[in-house]
C-alpha cells in the first residue's frame, strides 16, 4: 500500500486529480439523469396510450444524446 501511495504522490498531478473529478462528477449527474429517465420510461410504459409512445420517442433521443456526452468523456 505505501508503495502505491509513493507512485501516486510520484506520477500523479493534482491537477490531473481535479480533472478526473470533474469529470466523475459529469459522470455521476449523466448516470442519475439516466435513472430519472429509466423510471420515467417505465411509468410509460405502464400508461401504454399513443402520448406515452411519444415521450418514449423524446426519451430515447435524449438517452442518445447523453450516450454522445459519455463517448466525450472516454
Amino acid at each position: 500500500m505505501k508503495r502505491f501511495l509513493k507512485y501516486l504522490n510520484t506520477h500523479i498531478n493534482p491537477g490531473d486529480l481535479q480533472k478526473w473529478d470533474g469529470e466523475q462528477q459529469k459522470l455521476d449527474r449523466i448516470y442519475i439523469h439516466l435513472e430519472n429517465l429509466k423510471a420515467h420510461f417505465i411509468d410509460l410504459r405502464i400508461l401504454g396510450d399513443a402520448t406515452g409512445n411519444a415521450e418514449v420517442g423524446k426519451l430515447k433521443t435524449e438517452v442518445g444524446e447523453l450516450k454522445k456526452e459519455v463517448g466525450k468523456l472516454k
